[in-house]
């Protein structure tokens, strides 16, 4: 048996909100000091009720414990254990959900569907893993005849593809085409872990347009640039009618264990410095033009009517451009060593 517990970032920020709750509460009893007419016993009653919660947050945070034994993988929240057995992951009941690190048992309730490992600590987590992976069976894939997709793409607008046992059958901009298996060279499939048994992301370059999907975590749900069947039934599919050679599978889980693995965490890594190589030219703007007018808007006396409106509207722009860039860049990206091995 061995137990582990939430990462030490989280651990911390119990302890910083306890921090901002007493400096809350020291807030409110100086402004009741200021304030003669205000109830400076209702300010303590509520100085202390924010205390409270934050050292009920601080305990729940550092009771969590997440034990591996013979009987199966368990979490403790607070006083109670929730076990999910080694036979529940051989019966292939459980789905696991790399967007979110988290495994899901749909025949528990929904409050305890979700087992995630995400607020774990690096090396704990794929401890966890490694162990579950010997226990843990895939759910059964749907097997479809043929599978209908939809996209879009910047240049070419709405793109449906419909995947068949002969080929693909592409209809863009009001004409049809049909690509038969063996002119596929390659597909580019990017895993977030050893256990997907979908993708994060997947690559097929085509004669005349390039498939480009994408799932992405979003909060507590994962967001699809398709409509169409899940990534698991279309990648099912595609190992079906093409030769293993063709299909190119790389995870970002360490350790990398295949070549595809390493082109794949280079290409991640290009991709990344693509993406800070956009900002920094804004980021150079603010800091030698934007920031010194900002600072002299907000600090310079006499403050006239509209002063820090003004300041405000002159630094829009650069944090529109900021988040516009930031979210064109965001997300998986396997492109990349589809350039780099070619």
């Amino acid at each position: 048996m061995k137990l582990y517990g939430l990462d030490p970032m989280w651990k911390r920020i119990g302890w910083y909100g306890i921090a901002l709750a007493m400096g809350t509460a020291l807030i409110l009893m100086y402004l009741g000091k200021l304030n003669p007419e205000a109830s400076r016993q209702g300010l303590c009653v509520l100085g202390l009720s924010i205390i409270a919660l934050a050292c009920v947050q601080a305990v729940i945070l550092h009771a969590v414990r997440v034990r591996v034994d013979e009987d199966g993988l368990s979490r403790r929240v607070w006083l109670w254990w929730d076990c999910w057995s080694w036979d529940a992951f051989h019966s292939g009941r459980i789905q696991y959900i790399a967007e979110r690190g988290a495994f899901r048992d749909p025949a528990k309730p929904p409050w305890r569907q979700e087992f995630s490992l995400a607020f774990l600590g690096k090396n704990d987590r794929d401890a966890i893993l490694a162990v579950c992976t010997h226990h843990w069976s895939p759910s059964p894939v749907e097997h479809a005849e043929s599978i209908t997709l939809t996209f879009r793409s910047c240049f070419l607008g709405t793109i449906r593809l419909r995947l068949e046992a002969d080929g693909i059958l592409l209809k863009e901009r009001g004409s049809e085409s049909i690509i038969p298996w063996r002119q596929v060279e390659t597909v580019w499939v990017t895993k977030l872990s050893r256990l997907q048994t979908g993708f994060s992301a997947l690559y097929l370059p085509l004669s005349s347009v390039d498939v480009k999907l994408r799932c992405r975590r979003e909060e507590l749900r994962t967001r699809r640039n398709w409509r169409g069947p899940a990534s698991e039934v279309i990648l099912s599919f595609l190992q079906r009618h093409l030769s293993p050679e063709k299909i190119r599978s790389g995870h970002l889980s360490d350790p990398a264990e295949t070549s595809d693995d390493l082109i794949l965490r280079i290409a991640q890594a290009r991709h990344q410095f693509r993406k800070f190589r956009r900002i920094l030219p804004f980021m150079v703007l603010f800091v030698v033009l934007i920031f010194p007018a900002f600072t002299w808007m907000c600090c310079y006396e006499p403050r006239k009517p509209g002063q820090l409106m003004a300041a405000a509207a002159w630094i829009l722009p650069f944090v529109v451009a900021t988040s516009v860039l930031e979210g064109v860049c965001k997300g998986p990206m396997p492109w990349g060593g589809v350039t780099f091995c070619s």
